[in-house]
């Protein structure tokens, strides 16, 4: 066993697993670049694998919270269904019901897209979540929970937000 290896089943062991699939092909095309100091080299790699895991945790939540389908308010069309006021829809996306620990409960007939609208809110909470929490802004409050400065005055980090039969 070569070093490459032991590296790549130590970064195994930490569940550093975007790591050890790219350190390899990350190796060589750092070799063939002189300019590439060694604390880029280890951002690049972090970098990767913070991503891998977002992405794979945003799949999980996403899964957790039975979303029927992706769907985004933005594709949602306000003109096939002008019963829906776009405009309190849009103050819904901004998600204030949450930190005030209000409830939204979408009711009408059949077809007329609350569940699209469901799921868009819960896209966007996660949307917002996202970039809040990548934000250098982002601080904790006296409770450890995350304060989004800029997005939301509070907006707690909640496990599964929606759930959808």
């Amino acid at each position: 066993m070569n070093a490459l290896d032991r590296i790549q089943e130590n970064l195994r062991r930490l569940k550093l697993y975007r790591m050890a699939e790219i350190l390899e092909t990350r190796l060589e095309e750092a070799a063939q670049d002189n300019n590439r100091c060694y604390t880029d080299f280890l951002e690049e790699l972090l970098s990767e694998e913070v991503s891998a895991k977002r992405e794979k945790n945003l799949s999980m939540r996403t899964t957790m919270a039975r979303f029927p389908f992706v769907k985004t308010l933005e594709s949602f069309d306000f003109n096939f269904q002008p019963s829906v006021d776009k405009k309190r829809i849009l103050e819904l996306a901004a998600c204030r019901f949450i930190p005030n620990g209000e409830n939204v409960v979408l009711l009408g007939p059949p077809g007329v897209g609350k569940t699209h609208l469901a799921v868009g809110l819960g896209q966007e909470y996660r949307s917002r979540t996202e970039s809040c929490k990548n934000s250098p802004d982002s601080s904790r409050d006296p409770a450890g929970r995350r304060d989004l400065k800029g997005c939301q005055p509070f907006m707690p980090e909640l496990d599964i937000l929606f759930h959808i039969n």
